[in-house]
């Protein structure tokens, strides 16, 4: 109802909510986001995060056309994600699979870690955890310096979150 109408209002209400983690925010706008190419890619991170598997594999494919290309391996990494989360099959090995397909963003390798995390795939997420240490490179993006910053604070590997801010 804030809203009525603006989706471009919306957007950007959704990206703060997003990173500020109001989720309630973020699912009163849904509605509007889902009317244009750009909102849809914000709908797919949301979903993302909620783990909302169907939605992000019906997402995927808008979510890939509209990102910045700078955006594309992460995008590929959790539409991979989604399609095995709803496939049934062996996490585990499709984890290993996703993984395989990471060549160059060390945040698609933070996707898989996370995933191999919240199942518990200690040997998983430490593979994925440390392909996307080898990843980062002294020009990597702050973004993809992040995104391994954090998934090390989850570690509590504080060397790596110093390592990895330190650009």
């Amino acid at each position: 109802d804030a809203f009525p109408g603006d989706a471009e209002l919306a957007r950007y209400a959704a990206i703060v909510g997003l990173d500020a983690g109001a989720e309630e925010l973020v699912n009163r706008v849904l509605p509007l986001l889902e009317r244009e190419p750009a909102g849809r890619l914000i709908a797919f991170r949301h979903y993302a995060n909620e783990g909302r598997w169907t939605e992000v594999e019906r997402l995927f494919a808008e979510a890939r056309a509209v990102a910045p290309a700078s955006e594309i391996a992460v995008i590929e990494a959790i539409g991979g994600l989604a399609a095995l989360k709803t496939s049934g099959q062996d996490l585990a090995a499709g984890l290993g699979a996703l993984l395989g397909e990471v060549s160059e963003d060390p945040r698609a390798a933070i996707v898989v870690a996370s995933a191999a995390r919240t199942a518990e795939l200690e040997d998983m997420e430490d593979e994925a955890f440390e392909k996307a240490r080898r990843l980062l490179t002294p020009d990597s993006h702050i973004a993809r310096r992040l995104m391994v910053a954090r998934h090390a604070v989850r570690r509590a590997e504080w060397s790596v979150v110093a390592d990895a801010l330190d650009g």
